[in-house]
């Protein structure tokens, strides 16, 4: 997975209030496919939690007015070169932000779609105006037409992991449900669906829905009972269908981890991804070992300490 960045960190670079490290790794996470897409999301999200925001100018510059020329040993006045290189590197930021706010405004994304997105450790529930219900996982992302109970067809796209309730309409509209590697169609139904580390997983839990692969060959698999699972590779686009106990994957919504017969090493991952942490055993042979049980998902000390009693060994959060 790409190097998270948060959404507060954003909020500081608009506003112009990140460090030079920071502006350098911000840089750096938007020249990964994908991310340029989210950085305009939060800067929509920034512009609407400040539409009162409006650079003070006299007091951007009045940081430098007394520092702009100094005489050298002749009496003469020039520019120092660290503030010819401070202004040159300010000018520079200042028009790529607003040549990225006439994209937004120019493209009208911010009008037609709402956004969603949880933190680290952090669910949310949401309505949809269609009266369909979901509930975001930590680290997700959701986007819903502003208008999606007046569309001929309803589509969300999301990244993360989410909890699908979907209403049913007498005109039997489908609802899609896009991830970065499969389209989930269906009518009125609740499933999960979970997209992280380059593979996407369905878990039907009650109704019907069809499973498409965004790939070039676009196999498709359909689930009709409740426990169908379908998971699909972005790498290959192949789709591979099983039962599996659905609540073993939805009941993440009650603040607690389910396994059955796991490695740790899945289980490790399971926490590092709502947590946004880095785990360390001290017993690094561990985590091929298998788990099966149910784990308090809102504390995450409990966890580790839980973990550390069953295995008798140290598990930390590397620092």
């Amino acid at each position: 997975m790409n190097t998270k960045i948060h959404k507060q960190l954003l909020f500081q670079y608009f506003s112009g209030n990140t460090t030079p490290l920071e502006n350098a790794r911000i840089e750096s996470w938007l020249g990964v496919e994908g991310n340029e897409e989210i950085f305009y999301r939060y800067l929509d999200d920034w512009e609407r939690e400040y539409p009162q925001y409006v650079p003070n100018k006299a007091v951007v510059f009045s940081k430098f007015e007394n520092q702009l020329y100094v005489k050298d040993t002749e009496g003469l006045t020039k520019q120092p070169k660290a503030i010819r290189l401070l202004l040159k590197r300010w000018w520079a930021l200042a028009a790529c932000v607003v040549f990225m706010m006439m994209g937004i405004y120019l493209s009208s994304d911010w009008i037609l779609y709402k956004n969603y997105s949880t933190e680290y450790g952090e669910t949310m529930t949401l309505m949809l105006d269609d009266k369909s219900q979901v509930v975001l996982n930590a680290n997700s992302e959701l986007r819903v037409p502003r208008w999606i109970n007046l569309a001929d067809e309803r589509e969300v796209w999301m990244d993360g992991e989410a909890f699908f309730k979907v209403s049913k309409k007498a005109n039997k509209r489908k609802f899609f449900v896009r991830t970065p590697d499969l389209t989930v169609e269906v009518l009125g139904t609740k499933f999960n669906v979970s997209s992280r580390h380059k593979v996407t997983k369905v878990v039907l839990q009650e109704g019907k829905v069809k499973v498409k692969s965004n790939s070039i060959n676009g196999e498709h698999a359909l689930l009709e009972e409740n426990g169908d699972y379908a998971e699909v590779d972005n790498k290959v686009g192949k789709i591979v269908t099983k039962k599996v106990d659905e609540s073993l994957y939805t009941t993440w919504q009650l603040k607690r981890l389910k396994f059955e017969n796991s490695e740790l090493k899945s289980v490790m991952q399971s926490i590092e991804d709502y947590y946004g942490v880095q785990l360390n055993t001290s017993d690094t042979n561990v985590v091929v070992r298998k788990f099966s049980g149910t784990l308090p998902n809102d504390d995450l000390e409990a966890i580790l300490k839980a973990l550390s009693n069953i295995y008798n060994t140290d598990f930390t959060v590397v620092k």
